[in-house]
C-alpha cells in the first residue's frame, strides 16, 4: 500500500499487476478509501462515496450553455468534462470543471472559488484559458476551460524520443507559464507531468499547456484556507520540503518542482524515490539527488540518448541548473520560474549560467563553445604566448644583463608567434585558406629551425613546447622527431631545458614498445641523475621522475627495480613540506598495479582507492586524470572477478574521457574496450560486442603508430568472443598475432598472452592437441616475466592442465593445477568460486 501510494496514479496499475492477486485486491480496496481520505482524520470530503451513490451524472445534461458529453478526469473535490458549446452562439469544446455533488462545503466551494479567480487573472499561451463560469441548476459551481487534448510531457519526451535541446524547450515553455503566474503573484504547488501537457501547434510545433491550479494561492491573500483545515495537499514525489515540512509556500516552492520536473524529463527517473509514504518525505528532506549526469550514466540507454552521451550532456550546466533547483533551503533556489527560465535560455545560446561559480576558466570555455571558429587559432596563440612570454621569463634575475637577455629572448618569441597567427587569419593573411590548430602547430615547427638559427637555446624550448602538443594531440611521430632534435642544439653541460624535454620525451615514449621503453628508462635516470644534483634528493621533479622510471620497469615486467623505484618516489613525496597531492596520486596508483600484480590484491585494492579519492579531491570527479586513476582501479576490479563494479568504473572513465579528450582519444577508446569485455563478462554479449568491435575498427583507423595497441583490443575481442560462446571467432580474431607477424613490432608478452586465449579459444572448439601446442608457446614466456600470482600465469597454467587433461594426461595435469590454485587461493582466498573450481578439477585428477 505504501510502495502505491509513493507511485504516480498512472504507474499505480503496473504495480498491482505484479502483485499476488489477493494483496492486489486488498490494496485496491485500500485505495478506494484512500482516495476520499486526506492526510486529516475528519475530513469533510470523505462523505463523497456515500454522496457519489445518490446521483451525479451529468453526461447528456445541459450546465450554462454547455452540454455535458463525458467524464474527462475526476479529483478529490470536482469531476471533469468534456463538453460542447449548445446554445447556437458558436461551436467550441471545453474541458468543464463541477463541484461534486455533497461535496459544496464551505471549504471546498473556498478552494473551488479560488482555482476560478486564479485562472480569470491568468492570461498566457502556456496555461489553459478560462473561458466562462457559473452555477449549475441544483446550485453547484462550475467553469469552462479551453479543452487541451495533449500528452504528458514526460510521456511525449520519450514517446517521441525527443533529444535533449527539444526536452529543455519543452521545459523552457513550462518554466515561462509558470512565471507569467507567478508575475500575478499565484503558486501552482502541484506541477507534476499529468499537469503539464503538450499538444500539436498550428505550425505542427509542440506547445505545452499548463492545467490545474486546483490547490494554487495568491500570495497576496492574508492567510491560505488549505492550511486552515489541516490539509497539505500536494503530489508527494513533486513536493517540495516546505510542503512536506508544512512551512510557508513561496515561488521557490514550484522552482523545486520545476526541477524535478526537468530532472525526470532529461533522465527519465525522477531524484527522490522510495517505497512508501514515509521514506518518500524522508528523501526529500534529508537526501541529496544524485547529479543527473550520474543518473543518466547508470542507464544502458533512454529515449533521450544512450547513457554515456546523454551523461556527457548532462554533466556541468544542466547538473547545476538542476542541482540550484533542488536545493533544499528555498532561498538557495532561484528566486522564480523566471530566474529559472533564464538560465535554461542562457544554456541554450551557450552563455555561462547562473547554477554555476563564475570562475574565469568556465566562463572562457563557454566563450569558446559559442565562438569555436574565431578562437580555435586565439586559444592556440595565448597558449603559445604562455610559452614564449612567460615560461621563458620565468626565471629572470636580478642581475640586469640577464633581465635584458630573458626580455630579449621573450619579444623575439612573441614576433615569431604573431607572424604565424596571422597565416590563420581570414582578415589579414594571404591565404585563401586558414589554418587549423594542428596546421598552426606544423607552421610554427616548420619556422622555428630558420627564424631561430642563431638561438639554439630559444628553439629548443619552442620546439619541446610544440612537441608536448602533439604528444597530447597522439601526434607520435611528429613529436618524437621534435623531441629529437632538442639534445643537438644543447650539446655539452647539463640544463633545466635539456632535462625538461629529455623528461617529456621519455614519458612519449612510455607509451611505446620495449625497445622504446627501454630507452625512456635510461633518459629518465639521467634526468633523475641531473635534479639530484642540481637541486638535492627532496627535489619535488625527482619524485615525480622516479615515478616515471617506476611505471616504464612496470610495463617491462621487471617487477623489481619497478617496486624499489616506486616505494622511492613515495617516500620523496611524503618528505616534501607540501605534498603535490597530484602526483602522489598518480604513482600510488601505478604501484597498486605492481601489487596486485604480485598478488597482494587487498593491499593493491586499498591503495589504488586512495589514489582515486586524492585526485577526486586534488582535480575533480571530470578530470582525465581522475580518470586515469579510475581505469587502473577497473583493472583491479577485472582481475579480482567484480565485473559489475568494473563495468561502472569503465563506464565512468568513458564519460569523462569523451567529454575531456574526445570520443576518438586512445584513452576514451581504451575505457570503450575494457567496458565492453566487462558486459561480456557479465552475460551480456549483445551490448559488449559491439563495443570491442568498435573500440578495435576506431584504433585500426587512427594513426599508425596506434597499431601496436590494435594487439590488446584484438586480445580483448576474442576473450569476450570466446567468454559468448563463440571460440571459432575468438581463434580467427587471434590467428595474425603470431612470434612471425612483422607489419607491426609486438612485445613477447603480448604474443605469449595471444597465444594462451588462443589456447583457451581452441580447447573450447574441442582441439585439445593444437590447445596445448598454443599454450606451451606463450607459458615459458609468461613464466619468466611473470610472478607467480598474476593473472596472465595463472591463466596460463589453468589452460596448459585442462588441455592435458582433455588428451586423457590428467597425471601431468597436476603439477600446473597445483601452481594455478595455490596463486589463486593466495589472490582470492580459500572459498572464492575460482578457487573452488581448480580444486574440484585437481581432486579429479587423482
Amino acid at each position: 500500500m505504501e510502495r502505491v501510494l509513493a507511485a504516480e496514479p498512472d504507474e499505480r496499475d503496473a504495480l498491482l499487476a505484479n502483485a499476488p492477486a489477493p494483496i492486489a485486491d486488498e490494496v485496491r480496496q485500500l485505495l478506494g478509501a484512500e482516495d476520499v481520505l486526506s492526510d486529516s482524520f475528519l475530513d469533510p470530503e470523505a462523505g463523497a462515496p456515500v454522496l457519489d451513490d445518490i446521483g451525479d451524472d451529468l453526461i447528456g445534461e445541459r450546465v450554462g450553455p454547455w452540454r455535458v458529453e463525458g467524464v474527462l478526469g475526476e479529483g478529490g473535490m470536482g469531476r471533469v468534462y468534456t463538453a460542447l458549446r449548445d446554445d447556437g452562439a458558436y461551436e467550441q469544446a471545453v474541458a468543464l470543471k463541477v463541484v461534486k455533488r455533497g461535496m459544496d462545503s464551505r471549504a471546498v466551494l473556498r478552494r473551488f472559488e479560488a482555482e476560478r479567480r486564479i485562472l480569470a487573472r491568468l492570461d498566457h499561451p502556456g496555461i489553459a484559458q478560462l473561458l466562462d463560469g457559473g452555477t449549475t441548476d441544483d446550485g453547484r459551481p462550475y467553469f469552462a476551460m479551453a479543452l487541451v487534448e495533449g500528452e504528458p510531457i514526460v510521456a511525449y519526451a520519450d514517446r517521441h524520443a525527443l533529444d535533449v535541446t527539444a526536452r529543455l524547450g519543452l521545459l523552457l515553455q513550462t518554466a515561462e507559464a509558470v512565471a507569467h503566474a507567478h508575475r500575478h503573484l499565484v503558486v501552482h504547488r502541484d506541477l507534476k507531468p499529468s499537469n503539464v501537457l503538450v499538444t500539436q501547434g498550428e505550425d505542427g510545433r509542440p506547445v505545452v499547456k499548463l492545467l490545474d491550479f486546483g490547490i494554487a494561492r495568491l500570495l497576496e491573500d492574508d492567510g491560505d484556507a488549505l492550511t486552515e483545515t489541516g490539509l497539505r495537499p500536494m503530489s508527494r514525489p513533486y513536493a517540495a520540503p516546505e510542503q512536506i515540512a508544512d512551512e510557508p509556500i513561496t515561488t521557490a516552492t514550484d522552482v523545486w518542482a520545476l526541477g524535478v520536473l526537468l530532472y525526470e524529463v532529461l533522465t527519465g527517473r525522477r531524484p527522490f524515490r522510495a517505497d512508501s509514504r514515509a521514506g518518500l518525505e524522508t528523501a526529500i528532506l534529508d537526501a541529496a539527488p544524485t547529479l543527473p549526469s550520474a543518473a543518466a550514466s547508470r542507464n544502458e540507454t533512454t529515449t533521450a540518448g544512450t547513457g554515456p552521451s546523454l551523461a556527457r550532456r548532462l554533466r556541468g550546466d544542466l547538473d547545476a541548473i538542476c542541482l540550484s533547483a533542488l536545493s533544499r533551503a528555498p532561498e538557495r533556489r532561484y528566486p522564480t520560474a523566471d530566474a529559472f527560465a533564464a538560465d535554461l535560455r542562457r544554456h541554450l545560446d551557450g552563455l555561462p549560467v547562473e547554477a554555476r561559480p563564475p570562475a574565469a576558466g568556465y566562463r572562457v570555455r563557454k566563450f569558446v563553445a559559442r565562438h569555436r571558429a574565431a578562437v580555435g587559432v586565439a586559444a592556440v596563440a595565448l597558449a603559445m604566448l604562455l610559452i614564449g612570454a612567460t615560461t621563458y621569463t620565468v626565471r629572470l634575475q636580478a642581475e640586469r644583463d640577464r633581465a635584458e637577455a630573458a626580455l630579449e629572448e621573450s619579444e623575439r618569441a612573441v614576433g615569431f608567434l604573431q607572424d604565424v597567427f596571422v597565416t590563420a587569419d581570414p582578415f589579414q593573411s594571404t591565404r585563401r585558406d586558414t589554418l587549423r590548430l594542428r596546421d598552426l602547430l606544423d607552421e610554427a615547427a616548420l619556422r622555428v629551425g630558420s627564424d631561430f638559427a642563431d638561438d639554439s637555446l630559444l628553439q629548443a624550448r619552442i620546439w619541446t613546447g610544440i612537441a608536448r602538443a602533439y604528444s597530447g594531440q597522439w601526434r607520435v611521430e611528429e613529436a618524437d622527431s621534435l623531441f629529437r632534435l632538442v639534445p643537438p642544439r644543447l650539446a655539452g653541460a647539463w640544463t633545466q631545458t635539456r632535462a625538461d624535454a629529455l623528461r617529456e620525451h621519455a614519458q612519449l615514449l612510455t607509451r611505446g614498445e620495449p625497445d622504446e621503453l627501454e630507452q625512456a628508462v635510461e633518459y629518465l635516470q639521467q634526468v633523475a641523475a641531473y635534479y639530484d644534483r642540481e637541486h638535492g634528493p627532496d627535489d619535488p621533479q625527482g619524485a615525480a621522475v622516479h615515478g616515471s622510471i617506476a611505471t616504464a620497469n612496470l610495463r617491462l615486467y621487471r617487477y623489481d627495480e619497478a617496486d624499489e623505484a616506486f616505494r622511492e618516489s613515495l617516500r620523496r613525496y611524503a618528505a616534501q613540506t607540501e605534498l603535490d597531492t597530484t602526483g602522489y596520486a598518480a604513482v600510488l596508483g601505478q604501484h597498486a598495479l605492481l601489487l596486485n600484480d604480485r598478488g597482494h590484491a587487498d593491499e593493491a585494492l586499498a591503495a589504488q582507492l586512495e589514489s582515486v579519492r586524492l585526485a577526486e579531491a586534488q582535480l575533480g570527479p571530470d578530470h582525465p586524470r581522475t580518470a586515469a586513476r579510475l581505469y587502473n582501479l577497473g583493472l583491479l576490479y577485472y582481475d579480482a572477478g567484480r565485473y559489475d563494479e568494473a563495468a561502472a568504473t569503465y563506464r565512468r572513465v568513458w564519460d569523462i574521457d569523451a567529454q575531456a579528450l574526445g570520443e576518438e582519444h586512445p584513452n576514451t577508446l581504451d575505457a570503450i574496450r575494457k567496458l565492453g569485455l566487462m558486459q561480456t563478462l557479465q552475460g551480456r554479449p549483445e551490448e559488449g560486442l559491439p563495443l570491442l568491435r568498435d573500440a578495435l575498427a576506431r584504433v585500426r583507423a587512427g594513426r599508425p603508430e596506434m597499431a601496436a595497441r590494435a594487439t590488446s583490443y584484438q586480445m580483448d575481442l576474442a576473450r569476450g568472443l570466446l567468454h559468448a560462446g563463440r571460440p571459432e571467432e575468438a581463434i580467427a580474431q587471434l590467428e595474425g598475432l603470431r612470434p612471425d607477424w612483422t607489419d607491426v613490432p609486438i612485445s613477447p608478452v603480448r604474443l605469449a598472452m595471444a597465444a594462451v586465449i588462443r589456447g583457451q579459444a581452441l580447447l573450447a572448439s574441442g582441439r585439445p592437441e593444437a590447445a596445448l601446442a598454443a599454450v606451451s608457446e606463450g607459458l615459458p614466456v609468461l613464466a619468466e616475466a611473470f610472478p607467480p600470482a598474476t593473472p596472465p600465469l595463472v591463466d596460463a597454467r589453468e589452460t596448459h592442465a585442462r588441455a592435458l587433461i582433455a588428451l586423457g594426461r590428467a597425471r601431468e595435469a597436476r603439477t600446473p593445477l597445483q601452481q594455478a590454485l595455490l596463486a589463486t587461493r593466495i589472490r582470492f582466498g580459500a572459498d572464492h568460486a575460482r578457487t573452488r573450481a581448480l580444486r574440484e578439477l585437481r581432486d579429479g585428477t587423482e
